[in-house]
């Protein structure tokens, strides 16, 4: 929590679109994790994220497609080459660690719902993702929860 409301901060103090990508950077990894895992459990760990799809969430925000407040002023005025970098560095990140281990009940839940919902399907067998679609293995519960 502190991470964010110190990000919040920043974006007050200087206009994101003022800044260049290094600039950003600090304030990126304030949320997302300084190796890009995040530890706010609604905020998504970003490292190893397939560079195409950190690519095209960029744009999304940039563009005000999709609407996520503090992502929309984070890539305002960010140019092309700008999200090329931030989908590069991050994607150079390790993935998140597996989640804390989970009771019998919770796994088999999860397991049941991969299979329902054939999450698998896109996301890959072990959930790490490919192309444009983000790994979802590691995410916070709460962030997925929210995600869907």
């Amino acid at each position: 929590m502190r991470a964010a409301i110190l990000a919040a901060s920043l974006l007050l103090v200087v206009p994101a679109g003022a800044q260049t990508v290094d600039e950003r950077l600090p304030t990126c990894l304030a949320c997302h994790g300084k190796n890009g895992t995040s530890a706010i459990p609604t905020v998504p760990s970003l490292g190893g994220m397939p560079v195409n799809y950190l690519l095209s969430q960029l744009y999304l925000f940039r563009e005000n497609i999709r609407k996520v407040d503090p992502m929309n002023a984070m890539a305002a005025g960010l140019s092309d080459d700008d999200l090329r970098t931030l989908g590069a560095l991050f994607n150079k990140m390790p993935a998140p660690p597996p989640a804390p281990a989970l009771t019998a009940a919770e796994e088999a839940s999860g397991a049941n719902l991969v299979e329902k919902y054939h999450c698998n399907s896109c996301h890959m067998p072990n959930l790490s993702g490919q192309g444009t679609i983000p790994h979802i293995a590691g995410q916070h519960v709460e962030y997925v929860k929210q995600a869907l």
